[in-house]
């Protein structure tokens, strides 16, 4: 089953944990596989992913070397075998070297997945997350279309695990657990029942091949086909330059669902690490943030009004069971990082709410509503 894993970027200040990301995903030990990288309309940004990583596949022996697919700027149409996409051959494409952590190029052996191909695209602007991994699963040529977010490491078996899974039953969409992988020390306030505000799995996610809604977009694949045809994802949502709408997982597979009356298979076995900085360890952010994923709900009920019961039902387990439990630890073993995290629980649920009345009040419902009419009618 061949596999094609996008990668979507767009600052320079990110670079570095945008290589590292895609270092650990040409690391996969699952063949064959294809990497697509998209950069969101910063063309100096892809001169130099077209050197890191087209000009260092095609340095290989010329028996290992990677076919490389460059679009320099520009959108693609349809399927990956546009005429806008310049093939560039690098090689007979029979197999790829597997790139080491230090950047060099190492002969693939037996025990090693192999990339066969890279793609590479630059957006004519920059259009957002959603439109850039839409535009990347059209590129792609795999049966399975895997996303991670580019500030993630993936651990050498991810891809392996997920094809498991669709190997294993008649899944059309399967997602893995996002770790929290703290670059600094994590801050003892922050409770792991709102992992969800920094893209990693929360305190009471989801069990071991569990069929979900969504998993988080640093952890998710489809079948190609399937994603494609019920539009990808939804260009309203998702992060585009300083535009806060979150939860672009969602409205994709609710279409799904709704279209194959299927989820998301989820298992616990297919791993990445979402790399935390210190920003996300700091209180006001994460308050900012809980206030526009509030926001981002009253999106998502205009947008899908059948999601509305999933943030009443994580509520009930917030307030039912996990306060309660918190609230019986704290009387057995106090503890100042106890009560902080109660604090933050109540902190971040009340931002998440007063978001959600901000988006009563200032969002215009029939022109969201008539901007998903026409992203459906295309």
């Amino acid at each position: 089953m061949k596999v094609s894993v996008v990668v979507c970027t767009y600052s320079m200040e990110r670079y570095d944990v945008f290589s590292a990301c895609v270092e650990s995903v040409l690391a996969q030990t699952h063949a064959p596989l294809e990497v697509v990288l998209v950069v969101d309309g910063n063309e100096h940004m892809f001169e130099r992913v077209r050197e890191d990583f087209a000009d260092r596949a095609a340095a290989g022996d010329a028996e290992d070397s990677v076919e490389v697919r460059v679009d320099d700027v520009g959108d693609a149409q349809g399927d990956a075998e546009s005429d806008d996409v310049d093939y560039v051959d690098r090689g007979d494409n029979s197999r790829a070297p597997a790139l080491g952590t230090n950047g060099s190029a190492v002969a693939a052996d037996a025990d090693r997945g192999t990339v066969e191909e890279i793609v590479l695209h630059c957006n004519d602007e920059n259009r957002g997350i959603s439109y850039s991994r839409t535009e990347g699963a059209k590129l792609a040529s795999g049966e399975v279309v895997a996303f991670i977010d580019d500030d993630a490491i993936a651990e050498p078996d991810w891809i392996e695990q997920l094809v498991a899974v669709y190997k294993e039953t008649d899944a059309i969409a399967v997602g893995g657990h996002v770790a929290a992988d703290w670059v600094t020390e994590k801050p003892d306030f922050f409770p792991e029942e709102f992992y969800w505000l920094v893209g990693c799995d929360e305190r009471g996610f989801g069990e071991h091949m569990e069929e979900l809604r969504n998993t988080y977009g640093s952890n998710i694949s489809f079948r190609r086909e399937v994603f494609l045809s019920v539009g990808g994802y939804d260009e309203n949502t998702g992060r585009q330059g300083d535009r806060h709408v979150q939860a672009h997982e969602a409205p994709v597979c609710i279409r799904m669902a709704d279209k194959y009356g299927k989820g998301v298979i989820y298992t616990t076995d297919a791993v990445v690490h979402h790399q935390l900085f210190d920003y996300r360890g700091e209180f006001r952010w994460l308050v900012f943030r809980s206030f526009w994923q509030g926001y981002s709900k009253r999106i998502m009920d205009i947008l899908l009004p059948e999601a509305k019961g999933d943030k009443n039902d994580y509520l009930g387990q917030l307030m039912g069971t996990f306060v309660p439990s918190r609230v019986k630890a704290l009387i057995r073993q106090p503890s100042i990082a106890k009560v902080q995290q109660l604090v933050a629980i109540f902190v971040f649920t009340a931002a998440v709410g007063f978001g959600y009345l901000y988006g009563l009040v200032n969002v215009d419902r029939s022109r969201l509503a008539a901007q998903r009419d026409v992203a459906a009618s295309k």
